[in-house]
């Protein structure tokens, strides 16, 4: 009767662990799966708002480069227009010699004689 009950309880031992090891597994399974299905869906959202912010950040940039490009293009045309002689000066009787520096004659007339002391030229010639 001893040996019968010690067997029954070797086999009962065996089940539970057997049992607790198919449970374990189970939960396991059970686990990974739902994990998995909601990372997927977490990934796809994921993609989703990245897809969404990137088609944005497109559209912003395409909208800059053409206003840049528009602002390029009309200050390609203002400097292409002809030369403005809104700032040209004129200056009579300055006597001629040989061997003449114009732009130094000018600058000192600028210098001296209006006490202007840092006005710069663009070009000088005598006509």
């Amino acid at each position: 009767m001893h040996l019968l009950y010690s067997n029954l309880s070797e086999r009962l031992d065996k089940k539970e662990s057997n049992l607790e090891q198919k449970i374990t597994t189970k939960i396991s399974q059970l686990l990974d799966k739902r994990i998995s299905s909601e990372v997927s869906r977490i990934r796809k959202d994921v993609d989703s708002k990245l897809t969404e912010i990137r088609s944005e950040i497109k559209a912003d940039l395409k909208s800059d480069l053409d206003e840049m490009s528009v602002r390029m293009d009309s200050l390609a045309e203002a400097c292409k227009t002809e030369e403005n002689i809104d700032l040209n000066v004129v200056i009579r009787n300055l006597p001629e010699s040989q061997g003449e520096n114009i732009e130094n004659k000018v600058s000192a007339l600028f210098r001296e004689g209006l006490k202007l002391p840092n006005v710069h030229f663009s070009s000088v010639t005598r006509k």
